[in-house]
């Protein structure tokens, strides 16, 4: 139908008549064309139209009202199955899509384990002469292939052992056949592991029992430190002699000194097979070695003693530390009331010698003691050790209040010193000494 108007087809089917608004009568279109009838209801005419006839098209219920030109009428676009199929577009997924990855070539050969490929073959690459450790590699002329590198070849007597030319018959690594080594000490012959005739098996190893220490003379028999196996003996040598199951050198050795047995007195060395006194020391006569530079009883010489207020040091006797030397006589200037700070300056009236100054004799407090009109510390005073006007030996020192023994040991330069500890004393290291340990009769050094 035209917007506005209805169209009717004549009764003979030959014209078309479109009736206009009520107030108008009918119009002829002429000669119908083609209105989309199915092909099998029937042939279109082939009349063509008239020139006053218009030309009308199925424009379907949505065509523009009015007079269409003939331009302006939609060509028909034929039936749904002429239009392009539209591309199937893929539903949007959060997996992105695979990458297609070609399959491997496949070349066809299939090599059994210890081949490689090489072209369309498989070959061993450890052995084969043309494919010796690569493709291609070509040992030449009578070279061979051992574990894949051209080798040359070996000679009649020779046989191929991981990759060199060895003898089996004499070869101690390969004796027999390939890696079969022998035994340390064992020799290949004939390609059997056995020990040469001037050897004897001891054990898994070859020896020589007339030189192998290990084994002197018979198999397990061991020559011990400073021995060495000769003709099937063990004997010393360096200069060394056998005392007892021992080699020793009777020039040094202070219990086989000069000979075996001679042992040295205690503080004595060997020294070219006699016992001497070490060093800075000299025998006394108890047979003692004394150090004379530092000993009080032995001072400079053996047999000369300082005074008990005195002590050794270089070989003459002075004063010992913190006594100071007044009119021939050792004096503490700390504590003298005679020599108060300095010689010969006397307290006055009742007063005493504190540290040096004439002081009041109540100030003379503990651990401090009155001693007449001196002030000492009798723990550790050499001039009044425990008690008043109880002075130490030359040899002796006051520890704890009571006279302690000490001596200069000359067999030993460093504590700890075997020596002093025979006789319960303890090991102390002291200027006095010189350089010696000091032996002190106490549970603490001075």
């Amino acid at each position: 139908m035209l917007a506005g108007c209805g169209v009717l087809v004549s009764p003979d089917e030959s014209r078309l008549l479109a009736f206009p608004p009520p107030d108008g009568g009918a119009v002829d279109l002429g000669t119908p064309t083609d209105l989309g009838t199915p092909t099998d209801e029937g042939t279109p005419p082939t009349d063509a139209p008239t020139s006053d006839a218009i030309k009308v098209t199925d424009l379907g219920d949505d065509a523009p009202a009015g007079d269409a030109s003939v331009d302006d009428v939609p060509t028909d676009l034929g039936l749904p199955e002429d239009i392009a199929t539209p591309i199937d577009v893929p539903a949007p997924s959060d997996v992105p899509a695979p990458i297609d990855v070609p399959a491997p070539i496949d070349t066809g050969v299939a090599c059994a384990p210890g081949l490689s490929a090489c072209g369309p073959a498989c070959f061993d690459l450890r052995s084969d002469l043309r494919h010796c450790g690569a493709c291609n590699t070509v040992c030449a002329g009578a070279m061979r292939c051992v574990d894949g590198v051209c080798q040359p070849p070996c000679t009649a007597l020779q046989t191929a052992c991981s990759g060199r030319c060895v003898d089996l018959r004499a070869d101690e690594n390969h004796c027999g056949a390939c890696s079969r080594a022998c035994a340390r000490g064992q020799v290949c012959a004939a390609g059997v592991c056995g020990c040469l005739a001037t050897q004897m098996l001891c054990g898994t190893a070859c020896v020589n029992l007339l030189s192998d220490r290990e084994n002197c003379g018979a198999c397990g028999r061991r020559c011990t430190t400073g021995e060495a196996c000769t003709a099937g003996s063990c004997q010393c040598t360096g200069g060394l002699t056998a005392c007892g199951e021992r080699c020793v050198n009777r020039q040094s050795d202070p219990a086989n000194c000069g000979t075996c047995g001679n042992v040295c007195a205690v503080g004595r060395i060997c020294s070219g097979g006699r016992c001497l006194c070490p060093n800075n020391t000299q025998p006394d006569g108890d047979g003692r070695c004394v150090a004379t530079q530092v000993d009080p009883d032995n001072c400079g010489r053996v047999g000369r003693e300082c005074a008990d207020a005195e002590a050794c040091q270089g070989g003459n006797c002075v004063c010992r530390p913190g006594l100071n030397r007044v009119d021939g006589a050792c004096v503490d200037l700390q504590s003298d009331h005679d020599h108060c700070g300095r010689a010969n300056n006397r307290c006055p009236g009742e007063q005493v010698c504190l540290a040096g100054r004439c002081v009041g004799p109540g100030e003379c407090r503990s651990p401090m003691t009155s001693c007449g009109r001196d002030c000492v510390d009798r723990a550790r005073s050499n001039l009044h050790c425990g008690d008043c006007g109880d002075d130490c030996d030359a040899a002796d020192t006051c520890i704890d209040g009571e006279c302690r023994s000490t001596r200069v040991e000359t067999t030993c330069m460093t504590c700890p010193c075997a020596a002093c500890t025979e006789d319960g004393q303890r090991c102390c290291t002291s200027p006095r000494a010189g350089g010696f340990a000091l032996c002190v009769d106490a549970s603490r050094c001075p």
